[in-house]
């Protein structure tokens, strides 16, 4: 937890077995001599699948591959059940190295409902993203 925000949801033991035995979240583990190195879970929503556990043991070395074993696995439950991947936007270059896409995503945001006040903040998310959008993908991030 400490490589990453603490914002990021927090998956306690109890409702990772709840969402495995619900069969919201599907996982697979790698293990090598009985240990479990790498874990990789995953739910699917309207045809795509994201993968909200992905993680692996960081001491181990580089050559062990779990990164890229992980991602193997990832894509080829994508493939076994025609669903589109979704790999989540992090460490961009790392992905764009192995093969990886970018693809710009967008949140769409009803507004014409509420007073000119609640969507002056709105307005100007979309102001700042027609700059922002062109120059991330000029810098490839």
């Amino acid at each position: 937890m400490q490589k990453y925000s603490y914002y990021n949801p927090q998956f306690t033991f109890d409702f990772l077995k709840l969402a495995r035995d619900a069969e919201t979240l599907h996982m697979y583990g790698l293990k090598k001599d009985g240990l479990l190195n790498a874990i990789m879970g995953f739910f699917v929503r309207n045809g795509a699948m994201t993968q909200p556990l992905f993680g692996y043991d960081t001491s181990l070395p580089l050559a062990e591959g779990l990164y890229r074993l992980l991602t193997l696995v990832t894509l080829q439950e994508g493939v076994k059940r025609g669903l589109l991947v979704h790999a989540s936007g992090g460490v961009g270059k790392f992905k764009k190295v192995r093969g990886g896409e970018s693809v710009t995503e967008y949140n769409a945001v009803f507004t014409k409902h509420l007073s000119l006040r609640r969507q002056s903040p709105w307005k100007l998310i979309g102001l700042v993203s027609k700059a922002a959008i062109p120059y991330f993908r000029k810098m490839d991030f």
